[in-house]
């Protein structure tokens, strides 16, 4: 017994006519009273007695009517339920956190993404790099693109990019003919940094305590125009994603330098293993695994 001859049925009980209800269900008559015939023999007893241009229902089609509906009706609900999980899991929410989209180009990735599969929805969102990786954690994001995530947390990580890191600085600076720079060289002089919520400022300490040299960090931004007055100002020398590079392509009066020692910023793609195999999940991974890694800078 399928569905559609249910559905059959009942539209032929409800009118008590086979022209009627084939003319509501858009079939052919031959059409309707075949599929009647179908139940009929499934079940081995008439649903209707027919008499002439009227049908009345025998007393087991008026109980197999009751079933019916009630199945019809069961299967509705399922189909709505159904409907509204795959519709959710068809929405794909990213998050970003700090200077990641832009380092990334990941708009026009994701703008691909979309085009080559149009039944998914895409949501994004940037978030401080702690808020981002707590907001994976607590299911309200599918995927995150943020630096190195915290250990203890079930994650699944894919390296997509690394960016080295340059010092910016007034063009007046007794270092602005070095080629490159060390994170000795900076020692003891005011630095600008990162916000303390982004997790570039925390990767930075690390590497200058590594070598036991405590950074004098001055002022912290996630803002490249803030960065680039301060350094104008000669408030300190700012440590930038080499992304930031070319906001300050023409500025005369700044010049860029690697630091060479200090690690490069590592980007991630991460996903929570208990949710990494969702097919909508599976298949972005998928295209974001296809890119080659790249360093930026």
């Amino acid at each position: 017994m399928d569905f559609v001859n249910l559905n059959y049925f009942i539209e032929t009980y409800e009118n008590r006519s086979v022209t009627a209800a084939s003319a509501r269900l858009h079939i052919s008559e031959q059409g309707l009273s075949k599929a009647i015939r179908a139940l009929e023999r499934e079940w081995d007893f008439p649903l209707f007695i027919r008499r002439k241009n009227r049908l009345s229902p025998t007393p087991f089609g008026d109980a197999f009517y009751v079933q019916a509906k009630h199945l019809m009706e069961e299967y509705e609900k399922s189909c709505h339920i159904l409907e509204k999980a795959k519709a959710e899991n068809s929405v794909l929410h990213i998050g970003f956190g700090s200077c990641v989209l832009p380092a990334l180009n990941l708009e026009k990735l994701i703008s691909e993404y979309e085009k080559s599969n149009p039944d998914i929805r895409i949501q994004l969102q940037s978030e401080a790099d702690y808020s981002c990786e707590q907001m994976l954690e607590n299911g309200k994001l599918d995927v995150i693109f943020c630096m190195e995530p915290s250990s203890g947390h079930d994650f699944c990580c894919q390296l997509v990019a690394e960016e080295i890191i340059y010092a910016l600085l007034p063009k007046n600076h007794r270092f602005s003919e070095r080629s490159r720079l060390t994170m000795k060289d900076l020692a003891d002089i005011p630095l600008i940094s990162a916000s303390s919520e982004n997790k570039a400022y925390s990767h930075l300490l690390e590497d200058f305590r590594e070598i036991q040299i405590e950074p004098k960090v001055v002022f912290q931004s996630d803002d490249p125009l803030t960065h680039l007055k301060m350094v104008r100002n000669n408030m300190g020398i700012a440590l930038i994603p080499a992304h930031w590079l070319p906001l300050f392509t023409g500025e005369e009066d700044v010049v860029s330098i690697e630091v060479s020692d200090i690690k490069k910023r590592k980007i991630y793609m991460v996903v929570e293993k208990a949710r990494s195999q969702n097919p909508v999940i599976t298949d972005f991974g998928r295209f974001i695994k296809s890119l080659n890694i790249e360093t930026i800078g």
